[in-house]
């Protein structure tokens, strides 16, 4: 059930052309790391398509591991008020490097009807190949799960010996 659900949120098209973006830039420390150079580049692509940006989030000398970040929860925090059509990051680790972070938050936003757009991966989820390509990064995760569990369930059985 859950498998169909998320697969059903994960296929539903924005009726919404993109029009207002929030930016989204994170680095990990604060030694010689300066999310600027991210922004810069999201800026000009954003201008480029026309997007106006309503606010840029940033999180500094914070871990991509970690799923709350004070930057990122106000920003999933307005996505659910709808106050943009778009979240655009520079590259999809600066938005999460945990694959079920990753999943599940691109999971809320494709329910909200927000689209996610990462620039140096060349994914837009707006697209049907951005999501096609999600739906495999999705299936990935799901594989990479099942052998997880494969495998502790084999060091258990070791283990009982």
């Amino acid at each position: 059930m859950a498998r169909q659900q998320r697969s059903t949120l994960f296929a539903r098209e924005s009726t919404r052309p993109i029009t207002q973006v929030a930016l989204y830039a994170r680095v990990s420390t604060l030694n010689n790391q300066d999310p600027e150079m991210q922004l810069v580049e999201l800026r000009e692509y954003a201008g480029r398509r026309g997007w106006q940006i309503v606010e840029e989030f940033v999180d500094q000398g914070v871990s991509g591991c970690r799923e709350s970040r004070p930057a990122l929860n106000r920003m999933m925090s307005d996505a659910c008020r709808r106050r943009f059509d778009a979240i655009l990051v520079w590259k999809i680790d600066r938005f999460g490097r945990s694959l079920k972070h990753l999943v599940n938050a691109l999971a809320e936003l494709a329910a909200l009807g927000v689209a996610f757009v990462s620039l140096r991966d060349n994914l837009d989820l707006s697209t049907p190949s951005g999501r096609l390509m999600f739906q495999i990064i999705g299936a990935m995760a799901e594989f990479e799960r099942a052998l997880i569990q494969e495998r502790v369930r084999l060091h258990l059985g070791l283990v009982s010996l």
